[in-house]
């Protein structure tokens, strides 16, 4: 596709952006405490659509709790807060801020001039901006036939299986990894061993300061 020379198709990066619900933040329950959802017929576009998730995804407590659904063939933890109003919404607490419900905002943009090429909103959670970091490259790559050879990123995006996942498909990550042990992490001149997975710092590098 002919993008006018202002996509370079080389080098990516994704980021994601916390997009602030429109909920009245007061109406919510924890997430491990049973909800008496209404019937169908009686609830919001937003909670018809959530029970419908619960229900496609198995959860064996149906619309009757505002606990955990599977995520990638993995029961999540419940929620600490449930949006009675738009239960996807996700509780967002962060230091020197008051708590609220959001949503994310997923980007993937080509380096060259900034260009978005793709974007996705999504609920806020790591495993889900992992997840539609996938959906966008590939999608990028069979709508415009780009294929990157680099894709930068922050520490959200460290998690080994993305990193894995990238280094596989001949794409160089930039991104620090997501080490639970707070081990200090050395630069690396770039993966060297994509095959084995014994050591997190071999998929990736560390993005310049």
């Amino acid at each position: 596709m002919h993008f006018g020379g202002l996509v370079g198709g080389e080098a990516f990066s994704i980021d994601a952006s916390l997009i602030k619900a429109d909920v009245d933040k007061t109406k919510r329950l924890p997430g491990d405490q049973p909800i008496a959802w209404p019937k169908a017929e009686e609830a919001s576009h937003a909670v018809r659509e959530y029970i419908a998730a619960l229900d496609a995804s198995g959860d064996e407590n149906g619309g009757e709790h505002g606990g955990g659904s599977n995520e990638g063939g993995h029961r999540r933890k419940p929620p600490k807060e449930v949006s009675l109003t738009d239960p996807q919404a996700t509780w967002v607490t962060r230091p020197g801020v008051d708590p609220f419900f959001a949503y994310d905002a997923n980007y993937l943009i080509d380096n060259k001039a900034g260009i978005i090429l793709d974007a996705v909103g999504t609920r806020a959670n790591r495993a889900v901006e992992i997840a539609v970091a996938q959906t966008m490259v590939d999608r990028v790559g069979r709508r415009f036939d780009l294929r990157p050879q680099r894709l930068a990123g922050d520490t959200a995006y460290g998690a080994v299986r993305l990193l894995k996942w990238l280094v596989d498909r001949n794409i160089t990550p930039h991104v620090p990894v997501w080490d639970k042990s707070a081990a200090p992490m050395a630069p690396l001149a770039g993966p060297t061993s994509p095959s084995t997975g014994s050591a997190m710092s071999m998929f990736a590098q560390a993005v310049p300061s």
